[in-house]
């Protein structure tokens, strides 16, 4: 949950004892990406001046990924090469 709402959080008795337990946790964060790196167990990543995250963090791989599907629309967009040179006139 943010951070900024923990003051408001209002929880029933059965959760809160379970905290108490040990069983349920709640946990706060000032950024989304403490909220990866707290669901992933990974870091999340931060991008560097030419805009790119580290590959070995989930939004590098994130990123990755979604450069990788562009390439392949990209390339499912372009007519075949002899489809091409049909197309030309000479």
């Amino acid at each position: 949950m943010p951070q900024r709402n923990r003051r408001h959080l209002m929880l029933g008795r059965k959760v809160i004892e379970a905290v108490e337990r040990g069983q349920f946790h709640i946990y706060t964060a000032d950024h989304v990406r403490e909220g990866i790196e707290l669901l992933t167990g990974q870091p999340s990543g931060m991008t560097a001046l030419a805009g790119d995250y580290a590959p070995d963090t989930v939004l590098g791989r994130a990123q990755a990924t979604l450069r990788a599907f562009r390439v392949a629309c990209q390339a499912a967009q372009e007519p075949p090469k002899a489809a091409r040179k049909r197309l030309r006139p000479g």
